[in-house]
């Protein structure tokens, strides 16, 4: 992997860099100037040490990832909203294993490079399996997501930049109401990082897009969180 130094002082990170697969096709609705915050950081970004901590977004030698994220309001002022069902703890062996939440009954599928390619998280109530399945780019990052839930079925896009740190997403669908077409982007912006260079912090701007002909917006909204993420080592 190619490693850059960075030097970020006030930045204005913009969601139109990177590369990733159908790239050129998602380069037009990703492209969006993201709000300004200051992120001061000298470092080399270490490469990642195993298909799981990659597929997690954590470089180094990680053995505990946790994950806690609150909304905003309509603001990136307003009151925060803290988000338990979306708070998560990961583990990692020395050999840089995922292991999920073991509350959950979990089923992984992976390819011959150790990629995890199927998660199928099992739901009591209904008695069945719902699942996420992944692609990857060249890079080894996750391109794509394929979402097979109880209610919500569709694909999610990807999108990084040279250093191979997420910048954007977008979630296409049809028929959301009186709306043929929806369009919901995400919008990462990292204001704090770790000594290893790992994200600690980062605000979240999600744009979802509803149109008829995908040619004029007839409706547009925002909404904002901040993710948190806590980090230990070995």
């Amino acid at each position: 992997m190619k490693k850059r130094f960075l030097v970020l002082a006030t930045a204005v990170l913009s969601a139109c860099g990177g590369s990733s697969t159908n790239q050129e096709e998602r380069s037009d609705s990703l492209r969006k100037e993201l709000p300004e915050d200051t992120v001061v950081v000298v470092k080399e970004l270490p490469s990642f040490t195993s298909p799981d901590r990659q597929f997690m977004d954590v470089r180094g030698n990680v053995s505990k990832l946790s994950v806690q994220v609150s909304n905003c309001d309509s603001t990136w002022s307003g009151k925060l909203e803290h988000v338990e069902w979306m708070d998560k703890t990961y583990t990692f062996d020395q050999n840089g294993v995922v292991a999920f939440d073991p509350k959950e009954k979990i089923r992984l599928s992976r390819n011959d490079s150790g990629q995890i390619t199927k998660k199928e998280v099992y739901v009591a109530d209904f008695g069945i399996y719902v699942s996420e399945e992944y692609l990857y780019n060249e890079q080894g990052m996750l391109d794509t997501m394929i979402v097979n839930g109880l209610e919500c079925h569709g694909k999610k896009y990807f999108t990084y930049d040279n250093d191979l740190e997420c910048v954007s997403s977008v979630e296409p669908s049809m028929g959301e109401g009186e709306y043929l077409y929806t369009d919901a982007m995400e919008y990462f912006n990292i204001v704090e990082r770790d000594s290893l260079g790992n994200w600690t912090k980062r605000r979240v701007t999600t744009v979802t897009k509803y149109s008829q002909d995908r040619k004029s917006i007839e409706k547009e909204e925002s909404k904002y969180r901040i993710e948190t993420r806590e980090i230990s080592y070995y």
